[in-house]
């Protein structure tokens, strides 16, 4: 994650640290980036299939993931040292043929 007020500080978050008040309420509440081409409704479902795809077979799996609300395009990196990278929308519309050949 990178941070409108620290663009040089990367910060590696899981969902679970996301969800964490903890974690999230530490950051000083933003609105939604005016540069974003990401529509603020389809972070979740980017989310829920990152996860979809890591938990989806034991050999083949997403071992990281990475979203650009500016530029659109996601990032993935699987088990088997396939990388990929799309526009969301793309990501978004790909089935689980696409990524596992079933």
């Amino acid at each position: 994650m990178w941070h409108i007020d620290a663009p040089f500080s990367y910060h590696i978050l899981s969902i679970d640290d996301l969800n964490d008040p903890d974690i999230c309420l530490a950051y000083p509440q933003q609105s939604y980036g005016k540069k974003a081409t990401v529509p603020a409704t389809d972070i979740k479902k980017i989310f829920e299939k990152f996860k979809q795809l890591r938990f989806a077979d034991e050999t083949i799996y997403l071992r990281a993931g990475s979203l650009n609300i500016c530029n659109g395009m996601v990032g993935l990196n699987f088990s088997c040292d396939g990388s990929h990278y799309m526009h969301f929308d793309e990501f978004l519309n790909k089935g689980h043929e696409f990524w596992f050949g079933v």
